[in-house]
């Protein structure tokens, strides 16, 4: 099902914090601490339970807690605040202007994400320095497993920062997150693994995203056109395998090549996940706009500064991913109509 519906998230959530409330316990019993192996003075664990049974803890521990984050992360576009105990979610209440040094409830929400996720990260980063577990046969595909979950991470932290308008921060972990999808996908690529489409879908994500935060810093529009045009050879070389060091044609040659384009099976296959996934990005921006119709003036999203710019930030991007998708179908029109809309809302959202 979809992991970002409200049913989803808010049940995901509610098991996730017993998963930590449990982890945390047993973390307790076993006298460890996650920063380190074991912080009891005597050996009655034995070096199996000290060495092997904290590993998976903390294992566990950073899992959850990347989980956390992500639920929080896709929980905020949809509106809903926490309770004061963090542990439920619920619709926000129409209340005086937050005092000063005060935040606002929905940015609490990614105060919180922001959280979680550094310290799953931080667990997570410190595990695959130190575990030596894995054979030399398996341990390669162990590791770029390990770095992917952190590439996925930073992009995740990144998604976080950008909500919050903090365009340098999110542009910061954007970049750390395609330098490690970079080589990942070049290992995966090395050794004909069928797994670096899913690397290359990744890092489309990605490389929409950075282009983004680009637009939002002054004197990196160079940068955004550099990533913009990668975004575009990172499409085309998923949905049609044309190699990724092959410049992108322009014109009547760009329009030669995609009619002379191999109808194979394999490229049916990929233009129907892009249209799978415009499919779901326009049902986003549909359910976004009907959400707001539906508020009346001067309700909740319209006397909060900080939701109004957030609401320009989302339809923004959700325009920018449906141009994309449009721009790799080859319906340049209808791409050129939603990337103009969505430098505009995010434009107004940055001068906001």
């Amino acid at each position: 099902g979809d992991d970002t519906t409200p049913v989803y998230c808010f049940e995901a959530y509610w098991y996730l914090i017993q998963a930590q409330s449990w982890c945390e316990q047993s973390i307790s019993i076993l006298g460890v601490t996650l920063e380190g192996d074991s912080d009891r003075g005597d050996s009655s664990l034995g070096k199996e339970a000290e060495h092997s049974e904290p590993i998976e803890t903390k294992q566990t521990m950073a899992f959850i807690l990347l989980q956390l984050g992500e639920i929080l992360v896709n929980v905020y576009p949809l509106g809903y605040v926490l309770d004061s105990e963090s542990s439920t979610f619920t619709k926000p209440v129409v209340t005086e202007v937050c005092k000063e040094g005060e935040r606002d409830s929905h940015k609490q929400v990614l105060d919180l994400a922001l959280e979680k996720l550094t310290e799953g990260l931080s667990i997570h980063s410190r595990l695959v320095e130190t575990d030596i577990s894995h054979t030399a046969a398996d341990a390669l595909d162990y590791r770029l497993g390990q770095l992917n979950t952190i590439a996925d991470s930073r992009h995740i932290i990144g998604v976080a920062h950008s909500y919050l308008f903090e365009w340098a921060a999110a542009a910061d972990e954007f970049e750390e997150s395609l330098t490690i999808y970079d080589a990942i996908f070049n290992a995966y690529v090395s050794e004909m693994n069928p797994e670096s489409q899913e690397i290359a879908s990744n890092m489309i994500r990605t490389t929409g995203c950075l282009w983004e935060s680009y637009l939002n810093l002054h004197g990196r529009t160079e940068d955004a056109k550099k990533v913009f045009q990668r975004h575009l050879v990172l499409r085309r070389y998923s949905e049609t395998r044309v190699p990724l060091g092959q410049p992108l044609a322009d014109g009547v040659e760009s329009e030669d090549a995609c009619n002379d384009c191999d109808e194979s099976n394999s490229y049916q296959g990929h233009d129907a996940k892009s249209q799978e996934a415009f499919q779901t990005h326009q049902k986003m921006l549909d359910e976004y706009l009907q959400l707001r119709s539906e508020f009346p003036p001067g309700d909740y999203v319209d006397s909060n500064p900080t939701y109004v710019q957030f609401g320009k930030v989302y339809e923004g991007s959700l325009r920018s991913a449906l141009g994309l998708l449009q721009l790799g179908q080859n319906n340049v029109r209808e791409a050129k109509g939603e990337l103009v809309l969505a430098v505009t809302l995010l434009g107004d959202a940055a001068g906001g």
